[in-house]
């Protein structure tokens, strides 16, 4: 090393001393110094331009096989090939990569070089895959795997018309599963919006989904954003088609309404009231026309979403459509859960309805908890909204104090833990006053006393060895 200094020191170390120096430095057997000099030959620009420097290092390894001067002679080669592309060059790079196997530099640029090839159309795209997987295969390497990915994404485009791209779409997406990188998820995600004008409205929907997915992964979203605006118009084309589509197929009808009420949360118009009422009118026509619980499901959905962009009039109009497929599925758990949640959007707007429907509702939510007290917690919190809505009618509320063992817990309850921060909140109240915060809530059903509401004061006051604890009775039945 202090030579290598020395000699760079005392001469001009231009690119015509190297080469009249060479040889002399090969003589050394020193690998540092030649290995050092041959890559110095790389930072001199008439390198790839001037012949006299390819015919002495193509003459220099054709008496000595030296892998470090045949790396530069390969760089040269392509940056070469990359300015004037010749056939010439590419049989020199590939006798190299023949001959010095295997050598991964040289393998890298025998790679780079072969997909230059192919965008110029000077090699068959098939033949030229088929290589440079030979080489991936070989050493494994992502830089390879990479020029791959590209060449797959080349495949994909020109197999549209026929369809065939999808065995290469598969390979992408394993390169990407096994690199992961910011390179090969764009390159993949390049392909699915290629071929986006050629897939069903679901099947694009679904490809939308899978890049916001793979783009979170990474800082520099904005190199996924073309590839989701070109999805996102083929969905937008295929959805108009679908709206002035008249077809009488179940099945299709069904589809395509769920791509509707799909698409309303992949482009974010979940709160564009128009749109929602056109697929609310979209579905409420299937629905007429086949009567199948599949498309009441539907229904019922978007008119949730619509009742949360409505004004109150429109609510009890909601409520009442709503209510009405309910009577006509009771049996169906899913539509009970829609008709609940309808409920409880239009109670929480402060919207008023019929003291009847709020009563019939109540009597089938104490019956549900009657059969099954393991029913899930929008039983037990729709029963609490409906008494403290009923409540604030009232100005009496009824306050005791009940032994904690007689308290029932409902198994949804226990199955979630409260708030760190909670608990301390109400234990610190109960160490400086000595009582909790607040009184417990709870409904009297067949003589038991069912917990609706403060979990995390019952947890503090059976932690610390409470006998009684003040509880305000909502209802008895």
């Amino acid at each position: 090393k202090q030579y290598i200094k020395y000699i760079e020191a005392k001469n001009n170390c231009d690119l015509e001393y190297i080469l009249n120096n060479l040889p002399r430095f090969y003589s050394f057997n020193c690998k540092i110094i030649f290995k050092y000099m041959s890559n110095k030959i790389l930072t001199f620009s008439s390198a790839y331009t001037d012949e006299k420097v390819i015919d002495f290092i193509a003459n220099f390894l054709s008496k000595n096989k030296i892998e470090d001067l045949a790396y530069v002679y390969s760089e040269i080669i392509l940056r070469r090939f990359l300015k004037k592309p010749e056939l010439q060059y590419y049989n020199i790079l590939k006798s190299l990569e023949t001959e010095y196997y295997p050598n991964f530099k040289i393998a890298l640029n025998y790679a780079k070089l072969l997909y230059t090839v192919g965008e110029n159309g000077l090699l068959n795209f098939d033949e030229l895959y088929n290589r440079i997987k030979v080489l991936e295969n070989t050493y494994s390497d992502k830089s390879i795997a990479l020029i791959v990915q590209k060449i797959l994404s080349r495949k994909v485009i020109d197999t549209i018309s026929n369809n065939s791209y999808e065995k290469y779409i598969k390979e992408q997406k394993k390169l990407f599963d096994m690199y992961g990188t910011l390179e090969f998820a764009v390159e993949y995600c390049n392909s699915l919006s290629v071929i986006s004008g050629n897939l069903s409205e679901r099947e694009n929907s679904k490809n939308y989904i899978n890049i916001k997915k793979i783009a979170k992964n990474f800082q520099n979203r904005k190199a996924f954003e073309i590839c989701l605006k070109r999805i996102a118009y083929e969905i937008e084309k295929s959805r108009e088609y679908l709206y002035a589509q008249e077809t009488t197929d179940e099945e299709v009808n069904l589809c395509n309404l769920k791509s509707q009420i799909q698409h309303l949360y992949i482009n974010g118009e979940w709160n564009d009231v128009l749109r929602v009422e056109k697929v609310v009118k979209s579905c409420r026509e299937a629905y007429m026309e086949f009567y199948h619980v599949d498309f009441a499901i539907l229904l019922c959905r978007v008119l949730g979403t619509l009742l949360k962009l409505v004004s109150n009039e429109v609510v009890s109009e909601i409520v009442n459509e709503v209510e009405t497929i309910y009577n006509r599925y009771p049996d169906e758990p899913v539509i009970f859960k829609q008709y609940l949640k309808v409920i409880s959007s239009a109670l929480s707007s402060n919207c008023i309805l019929d003291g009847e429907k709020i009563n019939s509702l109540e009597k089938t939510l104490v019956q549900i908890i009657r059969k099954d007290k393991k029913c899930g917690d929008e039983i037990y919190g729709m029963l609490l909204l409906i008494l403290h809505t009923k409540k604030s009618n009232e100005n009496n509320k009824q306050l005791i104090e009940i032994e904690l063992d007689r308290i029932t817990i409902p198994p949804v309850y226990a199955m979630t833990q409260p708030s760190r921060q909670k608990i301390d909140s109400i234990l610190y109240h109960y160490h400086v006053w000595g009582t909790l915060d607040k009184p417990i809530e709870v409904v009297i059903i067949e003589g038991q006393y069912i917990l609706l509401d403060g979990y995390a004061r019952w947890i503090v006051a059976n932690n610390n060895n409470m006998r009684l604890i003040n509880a305000s009775i909502l209802a008895e039945y």
